[in-house]
């Protein structure tokens, strides 16, 4: 057996998986680089696709599965049909494999890379995804360069002035340290823009947008970080209860999406649902 992990992440628009080892450079096989555009990696596609590069990855690696360390992945929150995707091919890999399992949250390994300017001391990350339906995924962590975050806040799902609200109570009890905003919904959301740019002290890092195989094999394979498990336990993490709106719900909904991108409500236009 070698030192070497595997990791899957499947997102909503994509997939990627990354292989490499503590002290080891980590290779990135992502699925919008290897297919055609009109193959999204979530959903049915991305059980063909992540396959693809887990065999690629391998073989420039010269190791069967059974040879690795284990499987990390990313088990959420995220886009329902591919959280659920993602787990069961990780779970049939490593049981076929009888490899184990570490399972970290998507927003998670949005920390990997320090901002620029971090010291040792480290940094307060808020890490956030466009959820859909009004609302964001946010996660909170308290940072180092080398070592396994610290969760200050787990991953939840809110609309922005609820989570803005949460989170700024958060972080006045927090020591001084720099805080860092990260993730596409701070570029999508203007919202959450003006927040920022209203705010002293903080800043949106142009790093990690979204969560990818690389950044959460980096983080997995720092000191402090989950000890693996069997292949049973290798589940999708859900945040959202409800995933569904009725039409009235889907107008609020439509008229709240309006005022925060500036773009006119479409009435024919259903909400789009799916992430969790």
């Amino acid at each position: 057996m070698s030192n070497i992990w595997l990791a899957i992440s499947v997102q909503w628009d994509d997939c990627s998986v990354a292989i490499g080892a503590t002290g080891m450079p980590i290779r990135l096989y992502r699925a919008r680089d290897r297919f055609a555009a009109d193959s999204p990696g979530s959903g049915s596609v991305a059980s063909r696709d992540v396959l693809v590069l887990v065999d690629a990855a391998l073989r420039d690696a010269g190791l069967a599965g059974r040879q690795l360390a284990g499987l990390a992945y990313a088990r959420g929150p995220g886009a329902f049909t591919a959280l659920r995707v993602g787990a069961a091919i990780v779970q049939g890999l490593a049981h076929a494999w009888q490899r184990p399992v570490i399972a970290l949250d998507s927003l998670i390994a949005m920390t990997a890379t320090p901002p620029a300017g971090i010291g040792e001391a480290g940094w307060i990350q808020v890490s956030a995804l466009d959820a859909r339906m009004g609302e964001v995924y946010t996660a909170v962590h308290r940072c180092t360069p080398t070592g396994f975050p610290v969760e200050l806040r787990p991953p939840a799902v809110a609309t922005i002035d609820a989570a803005l609200l949460d989170i700024n109570r958060l972080i006045a009890l927090q020591p001084a340290l720099p805080v860092v905003w990260s993730g596409l919904a701070f570029s999508r959301m203007p919202r959450l823009q003006e927040h920022v740019a209203a705010a002293a002290g903080i800043r949106v890092d142009g790093g990690i947008g979204e969560p990818d195989a690389a950044s959460l094999l980096s983080v997995a394979l720092r000191p402090g970080a989950p000890s693996p498990g069997p292949a049973r336990n290798a589940r999708p993490l859900y945040v959202r209860d409800k995933v569904a709106l009725d039409r009235d719900e889907q107008r609020l909904a439509a008229s709240h999406r309006a005022a925060q991108t500036g773009h006119g409500p479409s009435s024919d236009t259903p909400v789009a649902a799916e992430r969790r």
